[in-house]
């Protein structure tokens, strides 16, 4: 009788274990896992690649947050963070890497880019070469398009401008960010001044109020405002040279530089389509969308 009360004693404790662990004592809870599952998303329909290392990205730094739906990925990247050390957006210096393909008889160019993964480390974006890349990519050609500066305060990015695929190009990591249509007898989406270029990409630009907006006015009234300065074409060219930019620009007739203050925030939103333009110091401007 001794040796049935202990075998029945040995059964209601293992019985008490069970229970603890399916009611989750010892389980983590839903929501460890749902950043990674954000973070995995990736855009597939980039050509095949070689010699370049794909990596899906499994965080993004301090200053993006990401957060997930049935239907859409959605990345915010804001001047402010809980972290006291996070940067702020405006002035972050990025850099991109743009591989040129033949898709369906046209040119299209994609669009990576190192923000929220690196800030484009001089040395790792000196020892780049396009040629090379062009090659191992099987690419028409590569564009290194940098070092930019961003002049919006938050980006609020959705869908595949959210998840695209990390790459390695050299030693510095880069994300899928747009795609953008070629114009007929170019090479690249750069090619000519003061010509809207069409990037596909669905974001949305937050310029705070209060702080100075650069932009440009063509003949028709179209504005066009700042989203990055460059260093291409001058390496000196700094955020306190921007409000004197004017003088130095090769404006077409009819065309003017001006430096605005905004009272309320300046949403710029691209729902699959942005259009861009850039001065002939290849700083960029997204067209406002009325």
């Amino acid at each position: 009788m001794s040796k049935i009360r202990l075998r029945l004693g040995w059964l209601v404790l293992l019985l008490g274990v069970l229970t603890l662990t399916a009611c989750g004592a010892d389980t983590p809870t839903a929501t460890t896992s749902s950043t990674p599952a954000a973070a995995n998303t990736t855009i597939a329909s980039i050509p095949p690649t070689t010699g370049v290392a794909a990596t899906t990205s499994a965080a993004l730094t301090t200053s993006a947050a990401l957060t997930t739906s049935a239907a859409q990925t959605t990345e915010v990247i804001s001047t402010t963070s809980a972290v006291a050390t996070s940067k702020t957006l405006r002035g972050q210096r990025y850099c991109e890497v743009l591989p040129v393909f033949m898709e369906n008889g046209k040119l299209e160019e994609y669009v990576y880019n190192t923000q929220g993964l690196n800030d484009c480390p001089d040395a790792q974006w000196k020892a780049l070469n396009a040629d090379n890349l062009a090659k191992n990519l099987g690419a028409v050609k590569v564009v290194l398009n940098g070092p930019r500066y961003w002049m919006m305060d938050q980006i609020i990015a959705n869908g595949d401008s959210a998840g695209g695929d990390v790459k390695t190009f050299g030693d510095m990591q880069m994300q899928l960010r747009a795609k953008v249509e070629i114009p007929m007898g170019q090479t690249s989406a750069g090619g000519s001044y003061y010509t809207d270029n069409v990037v596909d990409r669905n974001t949305e630009y937050i310029f705070k109020a209060g702080q100075p907006l650069y932009q440009l006015v063509n003949p028709q009234g179209d504005v066009y405002t700042m989203q990055t300065y460059s260093q291409i074409v001058d390496p000196t060219l700094t955020l306190e040279d921007l409000p004197n930019l004017g003088s130095r620009l090769k404006l077409p007739t009819g065309w003017q530089y001006r430096v605005t203050t905004p009272a309320q925030d300046l949403h710029l939103v691209a729902h699959g389509k942005a259009y861009l333009i850039q001065d002939d110091l290849t700083n960029s401007y997204q067209k406002e969308i009325q």
